[in-house]
């Protein structure tokens, strides 16, 4: 269980000087704590950032707020001074199960709102990608579809024996951008 995916990360961090010491992440502008709704953030040895994806119920399935939250921990993360590195995980169960299906009532009911969706999605994916400090994926569990493209797009993945690897909208002919 957490053996076998920690033991990787915690080497990784102990090899960079890192020791595992938890607290909450404090902003180097604010001195505030930041609070989330569907995400959890704290840092590891004053270095490292983590951010948990947290809808367990839903398998850590991602909507609008969660990626609009995920941006922002990035970008707060990329900010401190004290961060040399980012973590994103989700649960044991599931590291993101893709996108929340019930909300495309309201995420994808036209054209306007799919384009809103998709570009919230890339601000996020963006942030992933143009990090100047690594961005790790942690992978317990499901990771499918619009988990799998967080986790590809950050600089190193790391699989416990347990996670499945999956991106369902390939089999329906569907692509996602390339930005």
């Amino acid at each position: 269980g957490h053996f076998s995916i920690y033991r990787p990360i915690g080497w990784l961090m102990f090899s960079l000087g890192y020791h595992c010491i938890l607290h909450n992440i404090v902003t180097a502008t604010t001195g505030t704590t930041m609070t989330y709704s569907l995400i959890q953030v704290r840092t590891e040895a004053d270095k490292v950032g983590v951010i948990t994806l947290n809808r367990p119920k839903q398998l850590n399935a991602l909507n609008p707020q969660l990626m609009i939250e995920l941006g922002q921990a990035l970008k707060a993360f990329e900010a401190d001074p004290r961060i040399g590195c980012m973590v994103i995980t989700g649960s044991e169960k599931s590291f993101a199960a893709g996108a929340d299906i019930s909300e495309f009532g309201e995420t994808r009911n036209d054209a306007a709102a799919a384009a809103s969706y998709e570009q919230l999605n890339g601000q996020a994916f963006a942030a992933i990608r143009g990090a100047s400090k690594p961005v790790i994926a942690r992978i317990q569990g499901f990771c499918i579809g619009g988990g799998l493209a967080i986790a590809l797009a950050c600089d190193l993945r790391v699989a416990d024996p347990s996670a499945v690897l999956a991106l369902p909208p390939a089999r329906l002919g569907l692509a996602y951008p390339l930005d």
